[in-house]
């Protein structure tokens, strides 16, 4: 393959694959001292394996939150755009956390075979259906992470209603 079709290939194909991949929110300790800060990161990989760090984008999330015991903070209007980590901050007060994001909805398409071969990796299986050209999938990313600061534990904070 000669360098401009390898170019061509990588500028339409690697951004469809590298959607298809997982992404989580990790923090570098789930269980902090109190007063100690809490450091979040946003990464991309599959079957939990980091392939890499995302910044964070305001256009593509609709919902960044921290949840306290009795405190819900949007985090969304406070973070820089571009972030990594996503979050570097002490939390008041020992207890569990909840963050909570929302990454807004992302359109793949894919050719009929690559479409197939990612639904097979995927683990989905759809009901028959005409073949097409392209196929197109659009999804939204859902990504929590729970942790506690301190020794507190009682709560029911890992139940709350978070609207995902």
């Amino acid at each position: 393959m000669n360098r401009a079709w390898r170019s061509l290939w990588l500028l339409l194909v690697a951004p469809a694959l590298a959607s298809a991949h997982d992404c989580w929110m990790e923090a570098d300790e789930y269980h902090v001292p109190e007063g100690a800060k809490v450091v979040v990161h946003l990464n991309l990989g599959e079957s939990l394996t980091h392939e890499e760090e995302k910044p964070f984008e305001k256009e593509r999330t609709e919902r960044f939150e921290l949840r306290l015991q009795n405190d819900v903070r949007d985090l969304l209007a406070g973070t820089s755009e571009g972030a990594k980590p996503l979050f570097t901050d002490m939390l008041p007060g020992s207890g569990p956390f909840l963050f909570s994001m929302v990454r807004g909805s992302t359109v793949i398409e894919l050719e009929q075979a690559k479409f197939d071969e990612y639904l097979a990796h995927e683990s989905i299986t759809l009901p028959q259906h005409p073949a097409k050209h392209m196929e197109r999938e659009r999804y939204w990313r859902f990504i929590k992470l729970l942790g506690r600061s301190g020794e507190d534990t009682e709560t029911d904070l890992h139940h709350r209603f978070t609207g995902m």
